[in-house]
């Protein structure tokens, strides 16, 4: 019977290696946003890391792809470092699109990644 549980814990431990594994590799693939991808970087303040600024680059391929890219790197950011996706667009992607700040070919996206304390 102890030869039963050791094999049996051993299966789970050996499922939660390959799931880990599994999840690691998702997460190195890129994502598209119609169609396209985009460079997206976010950038977290030093000394209040839930307050980050998220760069977007390739306009060329679209605004709305870029908007969503910048998002998905906001989301990203915060449930990584906090455990959640709630955040508080000080400039998000849900504004009017002329008033979105774009320099230099670059889409700017601010936010506070919120609910972790």
């Amino acid at each position: 019977m102890k030869l039963v549980g050791a094999v049996i814990i051993l299966g789970v431990l050996a499922g939660c290696a390959a799931i880990q594994n599994g999840t690691r590799a998702l997460s190195n693939d890129r994502q598209r946003f119609n169609g396209q991808l985009y460079s997206a970087k976010v950038q977290a303040d030093a000394t209040r890391p839930e307050l980050f600024v998220v760069g977007v680059g390739n306009l060329d391929r679209g605004l709305e792809g870029a908007v969503e890219a910048g998002r998905y790197e906001a989301y990203t950011y915060c449930l990584n470092q906090f455990g959640l996706t709630d955040i508080r667009w000080a400039l998000g992607p849900d504004a009017p699109r002329q008033s979105l700040r774009i320099t230099d070919g670059r889409l700017t996206l601010q936010g506070e990644c919120v609910g972790w304390v």
